[in-house]
């Protein structure tokens, strides 16, 4: 983007993608560098995109007033014509499976554009902006008309519920994992903070699972990638899926990827074997177990080598 003038202020950043701004990366001091203004570094950002939609002014995420982004604007759009297979491709845009139109103005009216009217979708298309509609901005309406949806996806397994999809990754099987969350048309992540047994036990209910539920905090389940969604849970373990829960706008945050939550569904203590020696040895005696979750201790001293009774030395040769 060109060569900037003044002083070069920052050299040798390195970034692992989780710091919530520049001044976390690891770096060398302020002005110290050795490189000329034809090195400058620069950046291309992505912005939202025209035709991305969101909900607005309903109960949860997963309901309210349809706004649509164009031309660096957030528009509504206007109820004439409106079917179900709007609400349904619109519901599929933002990562649900199925969802019904609301009466117009259910949820307020909008302010701003009115960017769409006459929008009519067969129900196969993949984005809402493949729908036929006039042309952007051309209408005959008032902010009375303005249409909204109310989304739910459905498990086919477990039956149908209310909220955006969610699911469990990096586990040892499919009823524990790093807890994943679609909105937006992308899987993110939710945030560790207040993440309590009561909100492991909605989403284990929500994917179907009835036994005791436990949380797991500090990306016990590593960390994941993209968003961080959700932060902030607070459940009282009754409501109908995590979306009840979600009391904090989202994507504000104050997170990394360090904290992101897990769960154990149909959780059971493991008994400790107890001390039996057995002879012969397995033959995996002294081996590694591979594909098991990794664990690791956070904070605590290092310890001096031979501190502790408990302390060896292993030398190979």
């Amino acid at each position: 983007f060109g060569e900037g003038t003044g002083t070069v202020l920052l050299d040798e950043v390195q970034c692992t993608g989780n710091e919530l701004s520049l001044e976390q990366c690891v770096k060398n001091a302020w002005g110290k560098h050795n490189c000329e203004h034809k090195e400058d570094a620069g950046v291309s950002c992505s912005p939202v995109k025209d035709g991305t939609l969101r909900l607005i002014g309903g109960k949860g995420i997963h309901e309210g007033r349809i706004e649509v982004y164009y031309s660096g604007q957030w528009g509504t759009v206007c109820d004439d014509g409106w079917t179900e297979w709007n609400s349904y491709v619109v519901c599929k845009q933002l990562g649900f499976k199925y969802g019904k139109s609301a009466l117009s103005s259910h949820f307020g009216e909008g302010t701003g554009p009115i960017w769409l009217d006459d929008v009519s979708c067969s129900g196969k298309e993949l984005n809402f902006m493949q729908c036929r509609t006039r042309e952007w901005g051309k209408h005959d309406c008032t902010h009375e008309e303005d249409v909204g949806v109310l989304c739910h996806a459905e498990n086919s397994i477990h039956g149908t519920i209310f909220g955006p999809p969610i699911r469990l990754m990096d586990g040892e099987n499919k009823k524990e994992g790093r807890v994943e969350i679609f909105i937006n048309g992308q899987w993110g992540t939710i945030c560790d903070d207040g993440w309590t047994d009561k909100n492991a036990a909605v989403v284990c209910r929500q994917l179907g699972y009835k036994g005791i539920a436990k949380a797991r905090t500090m990306a016990y389940f590593g960390e994941g990638k993209g968003p961080i969604h959700v932060d902030n849970v607070k459940c009282m373990g009754n409501e109908r899926s995590l979306a009840d829960c979600i009391k904090q706008d989202i994507g504000t945050h104050n997170c990394r990827h360090s904290e992101d939550a897990g769960i154990i569904c149909n959780y059971t203590a493991k008994k400790p074997a107890g001390i039996r020696h057995k002879s012969p040895l397995p033959s995996t005696c002294g081996l590694r177990p591979m594909n098991r979750r990794q664990k690791r201790i956070i904070g605590g001293n290092n310890s001096l080598r031979g501190g502790w009774p408990w302390q060896a030395a292993i030398r190979l040769r």
